[in-house]
Parts: C-alpha cells; sequence; structure tokens
C-alpha cells in the first residue's frame, strides 16, 4: 500500500508539467491499470474539465478564490485517494473529481 501512495505522490507532482500525461501514465501503468483504463480516465478528466469550466469560474468569482482553491486541493486529494482503491468503480469517481479539480483551480 505505501508503493501505491508513494506513486500517486508522485503522479501529483507532475500534475503541473506538461510531461505528467506521460509520466501519469507510466504511474498508473505500474498500478496495474490497462492502457485502455488508462484513456478512459483520461477522457473523463477532459471531459469534466472542459464541460465545468465555465460554470465553476463563474461560481468562484463569487465564492472568492481562496475557498475555490481550497475545495480544489480537497477533490484533488479525493482523487488521488480514490485511486488508491484500484480496480473499482471509485477510479472513474476519482477521474470526475480531477476533471473538477482542475476547472477549480484553473478559475
Amino acid at each position: 500500500m505505501s508503493k501505491k501512495i508513494f506513486n500517486l505522490y508522485g503522479m501529483n507532482m507532475f500534475l503541473s508539467g506538461l510531461p505528467y500525461y506521460f509520466v501519469g501514465i507510466l504511474l498508473l501503468k505500474h498500478l496495474g491499470f490497462s492502457f485502455t483504463e488508462i484513456a478512459t480516465l483520461s477522457v473523463i478528466t477532459e471531459l469534466c474539465g472542459s464541460v465545468f469550466d465555465i460554470p465553476l469560474s463563474y461560481i468562484s468569482s463569487k465564492i472568492g478564490y481562496k475557498k475555490i482553491l481550497a475545495i480544489s486541493n480537497l477533490l484533488l486529494i479525493l482523487a488521488l485517494w480514490g485511486l488508491v482503491f484500484g480496480k473499482s468503480n471509485i477510479i472513474y469517481i476519482s477521474a470526475i473529481f480531477f476533471g473538477l479539480s482542475e476547472s477549480l483551480s484553473s478559475g
């Protein structure tokens, strides 16, 4: 379990840079995900990020950016924690949380 947490932490380190797509794929493959699952998670994440970007930006201007960034980090932590559970439906909820976290942090 600690090896999974270390790998997820490493993946989180690369979320802010361009090579995170490639490193993220390698880390998820190391955690036991197939390339089909990785691609599905990526599509779900990007769709949620694209669909909710404008509405969440509007909400962030109403609530305040500090609170939105805190919520974004909370969603990111929940998303990474969901990947720890591995081969269940939780990983798809985790992909949704990743997308929402990206939308909130760009806000």
